[in-house]
């Protein structure tokens, strides 16, 4: 996971945020555990985006609310199918959503969902259009089926951290237990 200042707990916020790419925090005390934090990659993350996207559902998709009839496997090959044609032509994108998508929202208007903030669409979709660049045309896949998705605009910028940490509970030895 990446996170911003606000996703992190005081005194960590501060102190990660003004430091680069393989620092490491610690050894600290954290609820019980002696805890390791390094920082692996730094990001900046999007504050919005505006992006469009082609959902292929199939039959059992969205906790069995799916219309759709297609088998999960044929909706995959749909999705992989139209995902090459937009990779070499992008101005396809808002004929083929008219076409394809299964939301009938914003298939209608061409893919387009206008702008959205982080933890507004599901997450392996929202994870998609914050952690991707500008114009970047890909597949995530969640509940409803599968999404194709073209990451129309980017706005704002937060500093983001992808940490890695390694945490140990603080117990008692053997020696200490057995001279108790």
């Amino acid at each position: 996971s990446y996170y911003t200042k606000e996703d992190l707990a005081s005194p960590l916020d501060s102190i990660l945020m003004e430091q680069e790419q393989g620092y490491i925090h610690g050894p600290s005390e954290e609820n019980g555990t002696f805890t390791l934090t390094k920082i692996s990659e730094i990001i900046n993350k999007p504050d919005s985006v505006r992006a469009r996207h082609i959902l292929l559902s199939f039959q059992g998709a969205g906790n069995g609310q799916s219309q759709s009839t297609r088998a999960p496997q044929r909706a995959q090959q749909l999705a992989d199918s139209l995902l090459t044609v937009l990779k070499a032509d992008s101005t396809q994108f808002g004929a083929l959503a008219i076409q394809y998508s299964d939301d009938p929202g914003s298939g209608a208007k061409g893919g387009a969902l206008g702008w959205f903030s982080p933890g507004q669409m599901v997450p392996a979709f929202n994870d998609f259009c914050f952690y991707n660049e500008t114009g970047k045309i890909g597949i995530a896949f969640s509940q409803f089926g599968f999404h194709i998705i073209h990451i129309q605009e980017q706005e704002g910028t937060n500093k983001a951290l992808k940490l890695v940490k390694i945490a140990r509970v603080i117990e008692a030895s053997d020696a200490t237990r057995d001279s108790i």
